[in-house]
């Protein structure tokens, strides 16, 4: 764990299970954003990001959904949306039992 980055306890951002700093590990103590940066009027975040791993069981999800398919043109957005939802809820799953 990097102890040098600020975290975030995410509240209400929308982007938060995709974002490193919610979703990294914490082991021992680390320092938290007093509020959760997101900027909603603005639509975006300062200090987002990305969870690498999170965004490979994205992008894997995604990948088996174009397959069940039968690996359809045109559909690439559609395939990334519907995996980015399903994982997005199961982590958010995750988050309630823990």
């Amino acid at each position: 764990m990097l102890y040098d980055i600020t975290m975030c306890k995410g509240g209400d951002c929308p982007r938060k299970h995709l974002c490193y700093r919610y979703t990294a590990d914490i082991e021992g103590r680390q320092d938290f954003f007093p509020n959760p940066p997101f900027d909603f009027e603005q639509n975006t975040c300062e200090f987002y990001w990305q969870d690498v791993q999170r965004f490979e069981q994205i992008k894997a999800r995604a990948y088996d959904l174009w397959l069940d398919e039968r690996r359809p043109r045109g559909r690439a957005l559609d395939h990334w949306l519907k995996a980015e939802n399903e994982c997005i809820y199961q982590w958010s799953q995750w988050d309630k039992l823990s």
